[in-house]
């Protein structure tokens, strides 16, 4: 019985250092009817408020903190979202830091549209975050867990989500 415990353990113990080992950062984040909302900072600024959203193909950036940030400018993007279609500029050199995490998405867009509106929050992380990390979701403990993809073995009983 002892050496099985002990067999046990240390499966657990192994388990737990694979998973500790590629581990780059836990983030609190808020729970909104089911959404999970995060904090990031932007080249330096912030903390900003950020949906994640697995369907946004592009991150997007309010266009009010577009220019609070003074970001560069790297062309145009067509948007079709839940209000339809719409062109939207798109800027390059921007890196959400979140903990110990850097997310530098190739480019991210400005929808104006969003400039009539109030300010909920400074923007949407979306598809390509997913494609960067292995996204460990945890909503009852309000945290997200980034891992390296290329280190990360899931051992654990929840799903995969290809």
């Amino acid at each position: 019985m002892t050496r099985c415990l002990l067999i046990m353990m240390a499966c657990c113990a192994q388990l737990c250092t694979a998973a500790a080992d590629s581990l780059i950062a836990t983030i609190p984040v808020k729970m909104l009817h089911n959404r999970i909302i995060l904090n990031a900072k932007i080249n330096d600024s912030g903390p900003h408020t950020f949906l994640l959203d697995t369907a946004c193909t592009i991150p997007t950036i309010h266009p009010k903190l577009v220019e609070e940030l003074k970001l560069e400018r790297a062309g145009r993007v067509r948007i079709n979202g839940i209000a339809g279609m719409e062109r939207a500029p798109t800027y390059r050199h921007v890196v959400f830091m979140l903990g110990d995490a850097n997310y530098k998405p190739h480019r991210v867009a400005s929808i104006p549209s969003e400039r009539d509106h109030s300010r909920k929050r400074d923007g949407v992380i979306g598809s390509s975050f997913f494609e960067t990390f292995d996204v460990g979701m945890r909503p009852r403990h309000k945290v997200v867990r980034l891992h390296d993809p290329q280190k990360f073995k899931y051992a654990g009983k929840g799903e995969i989500v290809p």
